[in-house]
């Protein structure tokens, strides 16, 4: 998602090839969601394969435009290669078993990660990417992702036989941890820009990728809190919820620390991230605590709440424009 946002915001057109793009995208993430489940084991060679084709598609575009603006052919050399590379790891590792796969899989990933980062320099030579776009197209993403949580409830919810008040109590605490996590992204992330630069670009980025998987975590874990029944919640399950969250709060603190500072914001930009780091670091020592899912959540959602808490006392406490009512005018 990250590399065909940063490609439509340096050379998206409104001629039908730019929608046809979409639209061939949109098959090919299709395609990985059919193959979505069991990703990693029996169908990972479909999963992989798309996501290959995805790329390849993603490489070609960039060499192509490389090729008709001169000013981005070293970026685009240099992406086309490093990309490249990564493709064929990912490739192959859907013809090897077992150990060898996973590590080839992991050297495309990190390739993949890695090849922006070499083309910092010649980047600096071009037009600065505008901020306005990501923000939108990440935060509607984040939305999507964070629906994991609702997904998790829901369908730890549908495969039990007769649903009762225990379980359903925890569905409701599944869902406040899901909002708690929206509340927190808009109020202190999604709502500014980062800053001009492409060192901002690509963290921001790269940060929003460890945000999304803590996301993905905390949904999962949800799932399963949500189906178990039993006095106290097993540690994999306290661990994946607290280390989860935990990364969730450190992502958004380290954003907070690239995002552009108006003179009217609220937020200060000591504490608030901050605080979010020293949560985060405490959130994974108290999967330690043994205890059913009510008296745990009890445990670690005041280290998430605190947020909400002061982000709602930053916005009520910042003063507002009144507007005249006889010249309309702010004072």
């Amino acid at each position: 998602m990250g590399g065909i946002t940063y490609y439509m915001e340096r050379f998206e057109t409104e001629g039908l090839e730019n929608r046809l793009i979409i639209l061939f995208f949109m098959l090919i993430v299709g395609g990985m969601t059919v193959f979505s489940h069991e990703g990693l084991g029996e169908n990972y060679e479909g999963y992989i394969l798309c996501f290959a084709v995805g790329r390849t598609l993603t490489t070609f575009l960039w060499i192509r435009a490389g090729h008709h603006d001169k000013r981005f052919w070293p970026v685009a050399r240099i992406y086309g290669g490093g990309f490249s590379i990564a493709i064929a790891c990912q490739v192959f590792s859907t013809i090897v078993d077992g150990f060898p796969r996973f590590v080839l899989f992991g050297i495309g990933f990190l390739v993949d990660a890695i090849t922006p980062l070499l083309a910092i320099s010649p980047t600096r030579s071009l037009p600065a990417v505008s901020t306005s776009k990501h923000p939108e197209r990440f935060g509607l993403f984040t939305i999507l992702v964070l629906g994991e949580t609702v997904v998790g409830v829901t369908t730890g919810l549908a495969s039990t036989h007769a649903v009762s008040l225990e379980q359903a109590c925890g569905a409701a605490l599944g869902i406040v941890i899901g909002f708690s996590m929206w509340s927190i992204y808009f109020d202190f992330v999604a709502r500014r820009p980062f800053r001009p630069g492409p060192w901002y670009l690509y963290g921001w980025t790269y940060l929003h990728l460890a945000l999304y998987m803590s996301i993905v975590c905390v949904g999962t874990a949800i799932l399963n809190a949500t189906k178990f029944q039993g006095d106290s919640l097993p540690a994999p399950i306290r661990l994946l919820v607290t280390g989860a969250l935990g990364c969730f709060l450190i992502a958004i603190g380290c954003l907070e620390c690239l995002l552009v500072r108006r003179s009217d914001e609220p937020m200060h930009p000591v504490l608030s991230p901050a605080l979010k780091l020293v949560c985060g670091l405490v959130l994974p020592f108290l999967a330690l605590i043994q205890a059913n899912k009510f008296v745990f959540f009890a445990y670690f959602y005041p280290f998430v709440f605190v947020h909400l808490a002061y982000g709602h006392f930053a916005w009520f406490r910042k003063d507002v424009p009144v507007v005249d009512p006889d010249d309309g005018c702010m004072s």
